[in-house]
């Protein structure tokens, strides 16, 4: 059965009526989409497909996935799952990253209009007004109960892509069980500026104000308020704790 999605959240709705009567749910779209599906899935997973046809589709190239239309259809019928792990913040579920203040503004102001108008130059455009308005907070992070650190940016991989071409774990694979963690430590608007020009050119790991760590669990919080996102959707605002679920998701990949 071939179910289309027209607003926000359909995507949910349908995985989660799918889940009690499919052996397969495939979906065809970007990251925004399989956050939507896997969301709707859970706690429950069933095996996954994926037809890429989103804006940055990280998670079909992380995955390795075919694009042409005739690889797609053998992958289907002739592929082999594969088992990835999801992190799990705040009780819902994401592939990719989660991201603690910065990224999470930006993305809050991309407005749907500007995304079917701009495409990809949307985010830019919203980085560069939240780059010139955003006040940035210090907060607390707690590294699986023991290791504590302070930043005024975090983001929490579960793989190395980053949206879209741009990496800011090197070494986050989809299946290790670990959270590679990205801590930005300095919160002036000159240091999101050379933040921003290091992750875009790969060289952040090379910053001293820049920290690359690992964790199977990671809890942030704030004196004031900050927003957070998950694989490129604001869910929620902090406190968050996110956790590593290993190799919980079949994922239909080519043989």
């Amino acid at each position: 059965k071939v179910l289309k999605t027209k607003k926000p959240q359909d995507a949910k709705v349908f995985a989660s009526k799918a889940k009690g009567v499919s052996e397969t749910i495939i979906v065809a779209g970007g990251d925004g989409t399989i956050f939507e599906a896997i969301n709707g899935m859970a706690p429950d997973f069933i095996p996954l497909g994926i037809i890429p046809g989103g804006t940055a589709n990280v998670l079909a190239k992380e995955l390795r996935l075919p694009r042409r239309a005739k690889s797609l259809t053998k992958m289907i019928i002739e592929g082999s799952f594969r088992n990835i792990d999801l992190g799990l913040i705040n009780e819902k579920y994401f592939t990719l990253m989660a991201g603690i203040g910065f990224d999470a503004k930006v993305i809050s102001e991309v407005k749907p209009v500007m995304k079917q108008i701009f495409r990809k130059l949307a985010y830019p455009a919203a980085g560069v007004k939240t780059l010139l308005t955003y006040r940035n907070q210090e907060m607390d992070i707690i590294l699986d109960n023991s290791v504590c650190k302070k930043a005024y940016f975090a983001v929490v991989s579960n793989a190395s892509g980053y949206g879209g071409p741009f990496s800011l774990s090197a070494e986050a694979d989809l299946t290790d069980g670990i959270l590679d963690v990205s801590l930005f430590e300095r919160g002036r608007v000159r240091d999101f500026v050379k933040y921003t020009l290091a992750v875009l050119t790969g060289r952040h790991p090379k910053l001293k104000d820049v920290k690359l760590l690992r964790a199977k669990e990671v809890e942030v919080d704030c004196k004031t308020e900050l927003l957070v996102q998950a694989d490129g959707e604001v869910i929620d605002k902090t406190p968050v704790k996110i956790e590593v679920k290993n190799k919980v998701l079949p994922v239909l990949v080519s043989r």
